[in-house]
């Protein structure tokens, strides 16, 4: 797996860029590459990713565990 900061220095996107981008602080999102701060909201998560370009799995293996899960409704894959 590729971590956001591989991914976001590749894409050739500075932190503050991105933050703006995904409407967070540049601390909070040095926060998360970092591992200070883990990932766990899906529309950030989502939202981060559809800005890099990548699966939200990349980002967050857990959220592919929690799609195939009878608990996830289809109408929330969607949002």
């Amino acid at each position: 797996m590729m971590k956001l900061k591989e991914i976001r220095i590749k894409r050739g996107m500075t932190q503050e860029e991105l933050a703006e981008k995904a409407k967070i602080s540049r601390a909070t999102l040095s926060k998360i590459e970092n591992g200070k701060v883990k990932l766990t909201d899906f529309f950030l998560a989502d939202t981060i990713a559809a800005i890099l370009g990548v699966p939200v799995e990349v980002l967050v293996p857990e959220f592919l565990e929690k799609r195939h899960s009878p608990l996830f409704r289809k109408e929330d894959a969607k949002l």
